[in-house]
């Protein structure tokens, strides 16, 4: 069969609404890895393809705990978020962000704040690529400001050189895969972006909170001031779950010795 043909079969099939619709169903749920969320957003599009007639619908399930061998290395433990708020509470109170309101600002992975959450001082640190960034600063039991950078792999590199020096928390405006001129951090300013923590075996006690660019930069003029101190109410938790994969097959019947596949997120 020829591409062409191939692709006009294809065309055929696909429905751009139909997709649509289950993206948007799924979007209702936070999905993490096997979070309540996941699940839930994982066996409705399992119900979906089943309702389309496809009966070769099976569920592959694997342990996130950390430990388990799963190919080369254990994967990360499953993580639920519930809330988080932050807040400055010196030298004026006012909201920095709210899962509530902003559903992608908690970064996976996060540990929880003792209940009631807690309260620690600001210290910015640039955008935390250099050693220098941090030279002089105390950061322990602190929550850090760090800022985007155009640098590939930048957040998680400057997130992990807070943690290890003791960081309680992280607030940061980092935007992902920015380029000229469309998607830029001054271009898109309320855009918040998912973060992953790097701290997917619970290693260490602190949080991370994504934040947009008008928010950061109001944290940086009121530094400009003087101290700032930030209280934030973290509610998440990382535990020993399970994820699944969903695996569909449609027998050929013209060609069944070759396979077209298509392979997606569990937010597609």
């Amino acid at each position: 069969m020829r591409s062409k043909d191939t692709a006009q079969l294809l065309f055929a099939e696909l429905s751009g609404e139909r997709a649509q619709r289950i993206t948007a169903e799924i979007t209702k749920y936070h999905r993490p890895p096997g979070s309540e969320g996941y699940h839930a957003a994982t066996d409705y599009v399992a119900g979906q393809l089943r309702e389309l007639g496809l009966r070769h619908v099976t569920t592959e399930r694997y342990p996130l705990d950390a430990a388990t061998p799963v190919g080369h290395h254990p994967l990360p433990l499953a993580w639920e978020p519930y809330g988080a708020v932050v807040e400055v509470v010196s030298p004026v109170a006012e909201e920095v962000v709210d899962l509530a309101t902003t559903s992608s600002c908690l970064a996976w992975w996060s540990a929880p704040t003792p209940e009631g959450g807690m309260e620690a001082e600001l210290v910015d640190v640039g955008t935390g690529e250099r050693e220098e960034d941090f030279a002089g600063r105390d950061v322990a039991g602190k929550i850090v400001l760090i800022g985007h950078t155009e640098r590939p792999g930048g957040w998680m590199h400057a997130a992990r050189e807070a943690l290890k020096r003791g960081a309680a928390g992280i607030v940061s405006d980092y935007l992902f895969y920015t380029f000229e001129p469309h998607r830029t951090r001054a271009g898109l300013p309320d855009a918040v972006q998912l973060l992953r923590l790097p701290n997917q075996k619970g290693e260490f006690d602190a949080w991370a909170c994504s934040i947009s660019y008008p928010a950061a930069q109001r944290l940086r003029a009121l530094l400009r001031q003087g101290p700032v101190r930030l209280h934030a109410d973290i509610r998440c938790r990382s535990f020993a779950g399970e994820g699944q994969n969903l695996l569909c097959t449609l027998p050929g019947r013209e060609l069944p010795e070759e396979s077209v596949m298509f392979v997606a997120h569990t937010d597609r």
